[in-house]
């Protein structure tokens, strides 16, 4: 015979700062596919179309950032093309196009100079870009960048991981930029 178990309903939500022991009876350790909003448990919404004609290619990767004036930004790269999200639409930001395919995942970061923010962007396959926001393209990095997997921003430098020089990978290898300048990228950094 089946007997029903009253569960309290978790009004304090996803409290996962407290030992399971410790958990207040009315809120949840963990949760799979749930976010607190105004203060209550809900189903997390899922995925929305942003507009109706789409990116036109699969989206390997973007970044969402604030430019130095303030401004939202939301840069995303697909297999051949970059593009930024504004006024309801994609708009083409694609200087050269990347050559990878679906396994080349694009990633970014951004990297602040002179009063400008730069988006730097890699796919393991292409050369390096940037863009800073205004331009109507982004462009080849050059200045020694080299082809990279991932990349991030430290110590104001930017870091290359999973580098490929002349055609060959050094998967535990990265490279970094001049301090303060991500123009310049020694070869023997």
């Amino acid at each position: 015979m089946s007997q029903k178990i009253p569960i309290p309903v978790p009004h304090k939500g996803l409290l996962s700062n407290y030992a399971p022991w410790e958990q207040p009876p009315d809120s949840l350790f963990g949760g799979s596919n749930v976010i607190v909003r105004d203060g209550k448990l809900v189903v997390r919404p899922g995925l929305r179309k942003l507009d109706a004609t789409g990116f036109g290619e699969r989206v390997l990767g973007g970044i969402f950032y604030l430019t130095s004036a303030g401004s939202k930004r939301t840069v995303a790269a697909g297999i051949t093309a970059r593009k930024q999200y504004t006024g309801g639409a994609w708009a083409a930001i694609t200087g050269t196009a990347w050559t990878g395919g679906a396994t080349n995942q694009a990633r970014f970061v951004e990297f602040p100079k002179a009063g400008t923010t730069f988006i730097i962007g890699v796919n393991g396959k292409d050369a390096t870009i940037v863009w800073d926001g205004a331009a109507a393209t982004d462009s080849d990095l050059g200045g020694g960048a080299p082809i990279a997997k991932d990349v991030t921003a430290c110590a104001n430098r930017v870091i290359y991981g999973n580098v490929i020089l002349a055609g060959v990978n050094y998967p535990a290898s990265f490279m970094y930029s001049e301090s303060n300048d991500h123009t310049t990228t020694k070869a023997a950094s």
